[in-house]
């Protein structure tokens, strides 16, 4: 783990080594963009004064859609070979939670 050269020690890092998932990556772009669906949604039904029913709920809707999308790219990134996974495990319980946040929205709203 640690290589020594004259009275020095050099220590590897074990996070740097190697390179970030990209699908990783790209299902945390796709959880942030969900969340601003939905903060977007609340604004615009408070702006509304509630009466904003049907764009609200498509909105969530595809928050939904795009966290499941998410969901299928961050677990696809594991599949990568000699690739960083933290990207990737960010990407699950983010997305995760966003979706399972808009499903009790909608058990709520029934």
């Amino acid at each position: 783990m640690s290589e020594k050269t004259g009275r020095k020690v050099y220590k590897k890092s074990i996070f740097f080594q190697k390179k970030p998932s990209v699908k990783g990556l790209v299902s945390i772009v796709l959880g942030i963009i969900c969340v601003l669906i939905i903060i977007a949604g609340l604004v615009y039904s408070y702006l509304s004064g509630g009466e904003a029913g049907k764009t609200v709920g498509s909105m969530a809707l595809t928050a939904l859609l795009v966290s499941c999308v998410g969901l299928y790219f961050a677990f696809s990134g594991f599949k990568e070979d000699e690739k960083n996974y933290l990207p990737c495990k960010i990407g699950v319980i983010w997305c995760g939670c966003v979706a399972v946040f808009v499903i009790f929205l909608f058990f709520i709203g029934l």
